[in-house]
């Protein structure tokens, strides 16, 4: 949600990137507007309850990680688009669970809204403090 400048950098012709420098943080972009992400997990489970709780086994996240959520399958399910495509900001509750806030507004995930889904990836966004540097 911060001001950000924006610098292309290219390894190679075929390796484009564009490099977010925001304060305190650096961001990865490649070639075609996806962020460089850390490996995903599936989640398996979504609460019907404001704020949504989601489940993912060993998910590795800890509070206030960027994350972002794919779809695996071309099938779109009931409520889902309010998660997919925003950057949000994770609180850990568990190590299997833990909810998320659009990272611009702050507001919650609504799960009264998402019904039965399969196919759901959380990616932690790739970046790097720069507050040292």
């Amino acid at each position: 949600g911060a001001y950000a400048v924006l610098r292309e950098y290219s390894v190679s012709q075929a390796q484009p990137y564009v490099v977010e420098l925001t304060a305190g943080f650096l961001r990865l972009w490649q070639a075609g507007a996806s962020l460089i992400t850390h490996p995903g997990t599936s989640v398996t489970g979504i609460s019907s309850a404001d704020p949504a709780v989601f489940t993912s086994a060993a998910h590795g996240l800890t509070t206030a990680d960027q994350v972002i959520f794919t779809l695996g399958s071309a099938t779109s399910y009931a409520g889902i688009s309010q998660i997919l495509g925003r950057q949000l900001s994770v609180t850990v509750l568990s190590s299997s669970t833990f909810t998320v806030v659009d990272a611009l507004t702050g507001a919650t995930i609504d799960g009264t809204l998402i019904g039965a889904f399969s196919g759901l990836t959380v990616f932690r966004i790739f970046e790097i403090e720069t507050e040292d540097i």
